[in-house]
């Protein structure tokens, strides 16, 4: 006769064993074990420091922080991975950089440790961060660190005027408005420079933005571009994905160094000399009307102390153009009807991201870190912190107003997260270069984009140049590999011979 009583009895002691089991993995303890993590010597080795304290006290380990500064950082890495060294078992690094460590095979996949974090939360996760910036090749190989994109901000007590807006009206033939358009920016940023529209004493300035070579320049230029060339339905804009010809020098990329080198002529004074930290600081003190920049400029219009404009702006997402340029027909294609604007945000640099090494002594301990690092709770308090650099990225960043109040934005929904998720979650956004030799093909871009700046070239031999020295670098590099590498940066499928 069946014992249904010691059936009974060993089914509780399974569940015993089995609770026993996963609360001692979720208590799991790492008394003995150091983990290494390397990062720039920055706003992120603030961030790692705030992780790391958490971890400590929780987990009863060691975190080890190495930095070096940005422009060390790359080499560093590179130099333990090809040398075989296991130094480090923690990267914090930009997401540009995912072609050279996944592509060439030196991280470890996330895949398996996130089907057993349940306090991760990835289905949260932004999907352009979830679904493209943290994967290589269709495996996760780092975890979302920082959201970082391009977005403007534009000055409300101008926008918003009644008799500014009629003045603007009759000059313009339409509304003074949030910028839908790159020329309704180019038209507001002339419309508002060289007169004193906000009652402080001083003239004020159209736009605000970054035009010095080696400041990252190139990025808003790239932003400028992005929707003249991000044709909705064709992946990519800066490579053609089938054959890697550069398409810098296609009229959507001229046009749109035409318009950022007038927009010269609207800006801060000595504007070629002008780098990110001078539009931050020139917005907060109410010197221009709009900026483009990364998040920083927001949050430094509401939460830096004797701010100027606190209450005063919103932050956008990027304008967009009524053409764009399809390269597959070669010709314009004008938007008429919906959307009527092409728009494609753009995530210039992409954001930091956290990964483990293949070599790493205890890939455990390490996922702890970088899970603890990225996930909801630590995450928030690092983009609620102005010490960290970070950008939200999870719907429980935009959703937490409050933590947003409290880092001290007057209306954190229009002033910043608005904009911010907008972006996100646009259909054509679009994620920057993760391709080997990524810093080589923008200096190049950097360096011709200032010769078309200062009139020494015109905008297109500027690009005409850069497209030849892109051939060069991606020739040096390896042309097949080099595509392979650039259509899985895309999630696109190998190429078929």
């Amino acid at each position: 006769m069946f014992n249904y009583k010691k059936l009974g009895i060993l089914m509780l002691v399974a569940i015993f064993v089995a609770t026993f089991a996963l609360a001692a993995y979720s208590q799991k303890k790492y008394e003995d074990v150091t983990v290494t993590v390397v990062t720039e010597s920055g706003y992120q080795r603030n961030s790692a420091v705030m992780a790391k304290n958490a971890w400590e006290e929780e987990y009863e380990g060691e975190i080890e922080i190495v930095t070096f500064p940005f422009g060390e950082l790359y080499q560093k890495i590179m130099t333990t991975f090809t040398m075989g060294q296991a130094q480090f078992d923690v990267l914090i690094f930009p997401s540009g950089w995912m072609g050279d460590f996944a592509g060439g095979g030196y991280l470890e996949p996330l895949d398996k440790y996130l089907a057993e974090d349940e306090d991760f939360n990835m289905n949260e996760v932004m999907p352009i961060f979830r679904d493209r910036i943290i994967k290589w090749a269709g495996k996760t190989y780092s975890l979302p660190y920082d959201g970082d994109l391009h977005n403007i901000v534009v000055r409300t007590d101008l926008i918003d005027n009644p008799e500014y807006k009629e003045q603007f009206r009759e000059e313009y033939g339409y509304e003074l408005d949030v910028p839908e358009t790159w020329k309704e920016y180019r038209d507001i940023a002339e419309f508002a420079d060289g007169w004193d529209w906000d009652g402080d004493g001083e003239e004020e300035h159209g736009a605000a933005e970054a035009m010095q070579k080696g400041t990252q320049s190139y990025w808003m230029f790239l932003s400028r571009a992005a929707p003249y060339m991000a044709m909705p339905g064709q992946p990519g804009f800066m490579f053609d994905p089938e054959t890697m010809e550069p398409l810098v020098n296609k009229p959507g990329f001229v046009e749109a160094l035409k318009a950022y080198k007038e927009i010269q002529n609207h800006g801060l004074p000595g504007a070629l000399n002008v780098n990110v930290s001078d539009v931050r600081d020139a917005f907060a003190a109410g010197e221009a009307a709009l900026a483009i920049d990364w998040g920083d400029t927001a949050i430094n219009a509401s939460t830096l102390e004797g701010s100027e404009v606190q209450g005063k702006y919103q932050a956008a997402m990027t304008p967009g153009t009524k053409k764009v340029w399809n390269r597959k027909t070669g010709e314009w294609y004008e938007f008429e009807k919906f959307p009527s604007v092409n728009h494609a945000p753009f995530l210039a640099f992409g954001g930091w991201t956290a990964g483990i090494t293949k070599h790493a002594s205890n890939k455990e301990a390490a996922y702890s870190y970088i899970s603890l690092l990225t996930g909801p709770e630590h995450s928030l308090k690092a983009v609620t912190t102005a010490e960290t650099g970070r950008q939200p990225y999870r719907q429980s960043h935009f959703a937490s107003v409050d933590e947003w109040t409290r880092f001290g934005f007057t209306d954190p929904d229009k002033e910043y997260l608005n904009a911010v998720q907008r972006s996100l979650s646009y259909p054509n956004s679009r994620p920057d270069l993760r391709i080997p030799g990524l810093q080589r093909y923008y200096d190049a871009l950097d360096a011709q984009i200032t010769r078309a700046l200062t009139g020494e070239l015109s905008p297109r031999k500027a690009l005409d140049n850069v497209a030849n020295r892109w051939e060069q670098i991606t020739d040096d590099l390896g042309r097949e590999r080099q595509l392979e590498l650039y259509r899985q940066s895309l999630g696109l499928s190998p190429k078929e011979e």
